[in-house]
């Protein structure tokens, strides 16, 4: 086998690999971003039972202190400590369950957006074996074509054709048919 044919050859198979890889590139990218929408889902049920715990947790903080007041003959009425306590706790409740609701969905969306650029890269480097085979192609083609480099009816320079027996050689020009010319 020629250098030019097994050069095409291997270009050629490395042109078929290269696009092999492209096309699981595109699978591995659409699985890793249905992937991530799906740790996004999850993350957004397990923000929404938190929150579930924290409504029923910060009922019952409310229930007993009130409770507690009523049962100590402490006065409910607007204004009073019990009263201003109440609203306090109410508040702070407000407050923590609005962080975990931002806090939770912030979190869902950096998973979306992690497994996005995590597809987008997947997808690049895809794109990247996808002009490699290309190249791969083009080099295949090169070296089976008519006009190419290493054609095999076209000696390099500075040699020329030769016949030993039945075999055709390519020698250096300067050669002699004294194979002991060179030696001194």
């Amino acid at each position: 086998m020629s250098f030019a044919v097994f050069a095409g050859v291997t270009a050629a198979v490395r042109g078929v690999g290269s696009i092999k890889n492209y096309s699981d590139s595109k699978d591995a990218a659409a699985e890793t971003d249905a992937l991530a929408k799906k740790n996004a889902q999850l993350q957004r049920a397990e923000n929404a039972e938190v929150e579930r715990r924290q409504v029923r947790t910060d009922a019952q903080v409310m229930g007993e202190a009130k409770a507690r007041r009523y049962a100590s003959g402490y006065s409910s009425e607007a204004g009073t400590s019990g009263d201003m306590y109440n609203n306090a706790v109410e508040v702070e409740q407000a407050r923590q369950m609005t962080w975990l609701k931002e806090s939770g969905e912030s979190k869902a969306q950096l998973i979306e957006q992690q497994g996005s650029i995590a597809a987008g890269n997947i997808r690049r480097e895809g794109e990247g074996e996808l002009y490699s085979a290309f190249g791969d192609f083009a080099q295949a083609g090169f070296y089976a074509s008519e006009g190419g480099m290493f054609r095999a009816d076209t000696p390099a320079p500075n040699t020329t054709k030769a016949t030993y027996g039945n075999r055709k050689l390519t020698v250096p020009a300067n050669a002699t048919n004294d194979p002991w010319s060179s030696v001194g």
